[in-house]
């Protein structure tokens, strides 16, 4: 009766412990989702930044093209920044 109770009592804990490595690994994938997305993001601002700079005080109708173009990375790349800090991470996969 006793090692029919520990059986149980093992397979339990075991289907525990594979419970738990499973959650540790969604962790860790999570984890480095997290770490790229926070790194893109931080290129991204820094991309803004730069774009920003170029085209700040300037007056529009004196730019030239390729202040033109930079105007319009720097919408794209506001509007891109911009998704990515709305993104949200699935926690429930």
């Amino acid at each position: 009766m006793c090692n029919h109770k520990n059986k149980e009592t093992a397979d339990k804990l075991l289907l525990e412990r594979q419970n738990v490595e499973v959650l540790i690994r969604k962790f860790n994938a999570k984890n480095a989702e997290v770490a790229a997305l926070t790194e893109a993001t931080q290129t991204q601002i820094d991309g803004v930044q730069r774009a920003n700079a170029a085209v700040t005080g300037a007056d529009y109708s004196q730019f030239s093209h390729e202040e033109k173009m930079q105007a319009g990375l720097l919408v794209n790349m506001t509007l891109t920044l911009a998704q990515m800090i709305n993104k949200e991470l699935e926690l429930d996969d």
